[in-house]
């Protein structure tokens, strides 16, 4: 049986072209989650990865994905993609990373790797995948707890300080400035970029509740109050509806959604015990995705709507912890416990119903964006005088590639005088 399709289903703006004869109304939103289960696939010493390594952060970009490896002696490992073939870079004798625990990672705006050194003094270390250099920035605070980073909007490296209560910032040529959370021992973690332009964080101490936010100008650090709970947020990320989304662990867990302006809006429970859930990432596909590590671990995916789905990996007992968006339009994760490893877990289509042109009397020029998600997938325009559309252009290939394709089709004989509703569908295993 074919799976369910993806499609943007609900109408945000309408684009009515007046006094012409025909009025076009189309469909421009965050993409359904398709209802299809998705495919995980593991990769662990098959691939070149050490065993008990214990993959912690991930993420995309310099030719493949790159993690940390968190046991002793501590490296920095690559997964081409495709080809799945590890490369591992080992400082046993390197004050660098031996013992010093690195744990979350980054891609940043001067093509390096940026990851946390959690452990000991504290530092961010940038590693240069040509020269295969690591240079290592202590903070200016001994004992910092360095956990979490991301590239910023404003080309510098941000950085939590889990252990001095400090939110860090890095240029790429080695400048670091740190910013004192107003609430005292907030224990910092999960930061990232906003939809806003701003950076946002999880404060994760037991009782304090809160979501923190600095802008990248003015440094300005404003908290927002969770609803009361006994839930801890853990980490944040951007959604394709302009929300932040955040994970929030405790008894069930729970997934919510704040408007940047700071209102809570949903709070969603994940079901499971103290463990989930723990990171998140924004697929493709529109939905939010976050890793469950309590045995059997699972990928959890929440739709816009709050309805939750749990897979669970192949390896009950593999603790997935952090999760991001692939190269080849996949989210990946790490494994980080038994004999650790890297997943990936496929996404149905990504689309987005662009402009309508050439609008006349009785036709029209439909396009969009399909995003394959390096699966085979088709596509097709629906249309039709209400929301329950009734017709559609012929089932065309988008190919399988990584990169989104740009789609077109064209309809003529439409009738006069009639407004039309649109939409584009897409639909992948």
């Amino acid at each position: 049986m074919d799976a369910p399709p993806e499609s943007d289903e609900i109408p945000v703006r309408a684009y009515r072209w007046l006094p012409l004869a025909v009025a076009v109304v189309v469909s421009l939103a965050v993409p359904a989650g398709a209802a299809a289960a998705p495919t995980l696939t593991e990769y662990g010493s098959s691939a070149g990865i050490s065993s008990s390594a214990g993959p912690t952060g991930i993420t995309s970009g310099a030719g493949g994905l790159w993690f940390t490896e968190l046991n002793d002696p501590g490296a920095l490992a690559k997964l081409t993609v495709p080809g799945f073939s590890a490369s591992e870079w080992d400082y046993y004798n390197s004050a660098i990373i031996k013992d010093r625990e690195p744990a979350g990672i980054t891609l940043g705006p001067d093509g390096n790797l940026w990851f946390a050194q959690r452990k000991g003094a504290g530092a961010v270390v940038r590693f240069d995948p040509v020269t295969q250099i690591a240079t290592t920035f202590p903070t200016t605070t001994t004992s910092s707890g360095v956990n979490d980073l991301a590239a910023g909007p404003d080309g510098a490296i941000w950085f939590t300080e889990n252990l001095k209560n400090r939110i860090g910032r890095l240029t790429v040529t080695g400048t670091m400035t740190e910013y004192v959370i107003p609430t005292a021992a907030s224990e910092p973690r999960g930061i990232r970029s906003g939809p806003d332009g701003a950076l946002w964080f999880a404060e994760s101490a037991v009782g304090i509740r809160k979501l923190g936010r600095i802008d990248p100008v003015t440094k300005a650090i404003t908290e927002f109050p969770l609803p009361s709970g006994s839930y801890v947020p853990w980490d944040v990320v951007a959604g394709a509806d302009g929300a932040v989304w955040f994970s929030e662990v405790g008894v069930a867990g729970a997934i919510g959604r704040m408007t940047t302006a700071g209102s809570v809006t949903d709070e969603f429970t994940v079901g499971g015990d103290l463990t989930t859930p723990i990171h998140l990432a924004a697929g493709s596909d529109g939905n939010v995705w976050f890793t469950r590590p309590a045995s059997p671990g699972s990928i959890g995916r929440v739709t816009p709507a709050g309805s939750m789905t749990l897979y669970p990996v192949p390896t009950a007992s593999s603790m997935p912890l952090d999760i991001t968006d692939g190269p080849d339009g996949n989210l990946w994760f790490t494994e980080s416990a038994g004999t650790g490893g890297v997943g990936r877990i496929t996404l149905g289509p990504g689309v987005e119903t662009s402009a309508p042109t050439a609008v006349d009397a009785s036709s029209v020029a439909l396009h969009g964006k399909v995003s394959p998600n390096s699966q085979a997938t088709t596509y097709w325009f629906e249309y039709g005088l209400s929301n329950s559309y009734g017709a559609q252009t012929a089932v065309t290939s988008a190919g399988a590639g990584a990169a989104p394709v740009i789609v077109q089709n064209a309809l003529d004989g439409l009738a006069s005088s009639r407004t039309f509703h649109v939409r584009l569908v897409a639909q992948n295993a």
